[in-house]
C-alpha cells in the first residue's frame, strides 16, 4: 500500500527518512535561509533553523523551492516546506521564529545639535513590538545624523528626533550654479537659511535678487531652469 504524501511529510520532518541520496538536511538549509531572509527581514524578526537529528537522504535537486506550507503559522515553532517537483519530493524543515524586535537606543547623553557616531547607539530588544513602527533598527539610519533636541542615555531613537547635518548655514557665502540647456553659470551669493543636502534654500545674489535652489554635497546650490 502506498504511503500518503502527508504521512510521508510527517515522517521526513521527524528525521527518519532513508532514501537515495543527496546531502541530507544540511543541503536544504540554503534555500530555507534564502526564503526566510526574504520573508522575515521586512518584519524585523529573527529565526533559527532546527535541523532534525535523524538522517535524511533525497534524490538530487538542482532547484529546490521553499515556502510556507498551506495554513502554517509564520511565527513561533513552525516549518518551511522545501519542494522539488522534478525529483518528486517535498519535506518540512523545522524553524523557530522570534517575534521580539530590535531598536536603536542611545549609549550616552546626546546634546541638541550633536552628530551621532556609531558608538552613540546600540541595538536592544524592544519591550513593546508596537515600538518597531517608530524606532530606528539599523545604525546606518542614525550615524551621521544630528540630534534635533537633547537625548538622555537609553533613549529609543526615533526618526523625528534626528535631522540631516547642515551643509549650508544662514548668511554663509555659497556658490550658485545655474543650469539651462546644457549651459552652466556660476556666481556667489549668500544663503538666507540653514539647510541640509537635498533641501531647497533661498540665496540672495549680489544684485539683490533672491533665487532658490537645491543644496549639493559640496555646499553649493544648484538652480535648474
Amino acid at each position: 500500500m502506498k504511503i500518503s504524501r502527508y504521512l510521508a511529510l510527517a515522517f521526513l520532518s521527524a528525521g527518519a527518512a532513508h532514501a537515495a541520496a543527496a546531502g541530507g538536511w544540511a543541503s536544504l538549509e540554503a534555500p530555507v535561509r534564502a526564503f526566510l531572509d526574504a520573508e522575515l527581514k521586512p518584519r524585523g524578526v529573527t529565526y533559527k533553523l532546527v535541523r532534525p537529528s535523524g538522517k535524511l537522504d533525497l534524490p538530487a535537486c538542482t532547484a529546490p523551492a521553499a515556502g510556507w506550507p498551506a495554513g502554517s503559522a509564520q511565527s513561533g515553532n513552525t516549518y518551511v516546506e522545501v519542494r522539488c517537483p522534478a525529483a518528486g519530493w517535498q519535506v518540512r524543515f523545522p524553524v523557530g521564529i522570534d517575534e521580539s524586535r530590535m531598536g536603536l537606543v542611545t549609549t550616552r547623553r546626546v546634546a541638541a545639535g550633536e552628530t551621532l557616531s556609531a558608538s552613540d547607539v546600540r541595538l536592544a530588544s524592544l519591550p513593546n513590538p508596537a515600538l518597531g513602527r517608530q524606532v530606528l533598527n539599523v545604525a546606518e539610519a542614525a550615524v551621521g545624523q544630528v540630534a534635533r533636541s537633547g537625548l538622555p542615555e537609553g533613549a529609543w531613537v526615533r526618526r523625528y528626533m534626528l535631522a540631516a547635518p547642515r551643509a549650508v548655514h544662514a548668511n554663509q557665502p555659497v556658490m550658485v550654479h545655474a543650469l539651462s540647456d546644457g549651459l552652466s553659470v556660476a556666481a556667489q551669493g549668500k544663503a538666507l537659511a540653514n539647510a541640509a543636502v537635498g533641501d531647497e534654500v533661498s540665496v540672495r545674489m549680489p544684485s539683490g535678487r533672491q533665487v532658490r535652489g537645491e543644496v549639493q554635497k559640496d555646499g553649493s546650490v544648484r538652480l535648474a531652469f
